[in-house]
């Protein structure tokens, strides 16, 4: 069995979070979300993860850059303005 890409969202609405997860697990991934930026940190080096999606609006994305660039290569999606799982479905 392959190994399941692991994706860690990070963002401040637990509804958002909730939506990419389910979204994201149905694709066979393994997920886990982050709302606050003091947990941002342990959590990314417990999960390691193959892919960000992140909040810009959490300033956030500095810690990941740092993490990034101290350990390994790994992608990251940084969203802007996405508030609602609305704003998702309307693409």
């Amino acid at each position: 069995m392959l190994a399941k890409s692991k994706i860690l969202v990070v963002n401040d609405s637990p509804d958002l979070i909730d939506f990419l997860t389910t979204f994201l697990e149905m694709n066979s991934c393994e997920v886990l979300g982050v709302i606050s930026k003091k947990l941002l940190h342990s959590t990314l080096i417990y999960f390691q993860p193959d892919l960000f999606i992140l909040d810009a609006n959490l300033h956030s994305y500095d810690v990941v850059l740092k993490f990034v660039k101290n350990l390994r290569k790994i992608k990251c999606i940084i969203t802007y303005r996405l508030s609602s799982c609305q704003q998702i479905m309307k693409g």
